[in-house]
């Protein structure tokens, strides 16, 4: 999202996008626009190699207390509880950075899983984190 304001020397574009934040003064507003779509642009595409150093585990707590918490009751402690044996069971996944996680942890994890529980069962767990991978 971006946020334009008038500065003593032109506008203020401030670009926030997946937890990265720039910020640029351009002389005209209708530049400062055009800097901060192209920035979001950059952001979103990865283009500068910068990706905010989340870890997985930091991801599932930030959608545990923005999201689950508002649920009701019942279902947001059988999120918690889903949520604290994911954690507990996969730390070596939990601690990954976010934006470093494979198609092979994820099916290290499923296969894991699928030792544990039935097929369903992955699947439900897996219908989980859809959200936080968006």
């Amino acid at each position: 999202m971006a946020y334009f304001r008038k500065v003593k020397n032109g506008w203020r574009a401030e670009v926030e996008r997946a937890g990265i934040r720039r910020t640029a003064t351009r002389a005209t507003k209708a530049e400062a626009q055009g800097w901060a779509v192209a920035e979001e642009a950059a952001i979103l595409a990865g283009a500068r190699g910068e990706f905010p150093r989340r870890t997985l585990a930091e991801a599932v707590e930030r959608y545990r207390r923005e999201v689950t918490d508002k649920k009701t009751a019942s279902t947001a402690r059988a999120d918690h509880l889903r949520f604290d044996a994911w954690l507990r069971e996969f730390p070596e996944l939990a601690s990954k950075v976010f934006h470093e996680i494979t198609g092979d942890d994820l099916a290290r994890w499923r296969d894991a899983r699928l030792q544990q529980v039935s097929g369903a069962s992955v699947l439900r767990e897996a219908q989980q984190f859809r959200p936080i991978w968006t």
